[in-house]
């Protein structure tokens, strides 16, 4: 057993580099899941809009004479 525990610098600087990149990478990913989640809620309710107006608009028009 070793009395003295050394860290060795090179290897704690390729970790803390690595753990750097995959903490940036899950921000990376993180904005792009919650920038589509936005986009896809948009265009979905774009789309009930959309719907919606076109289901009433049938309602509303009077049969030609």
């Amino acid at each position: 057993m070793r009395k003295e525990k050394k860290i060795n610098i090179d290897n704690f600087k390729a970790f803390q580099a690595r753990r750097r990149w995959k903490l940036s990478l899950q921000v990376i990913t993180l904005c792009n899941k919650l920038s589509r989640s936005t986009r896809l809620q948009s265009q979905s309710q774009d789309f009930t809009d959309a719907s919606v107006g076109h289901s009433s608009s049938g309602l509303g028009m009077e049969a030609p004479l």
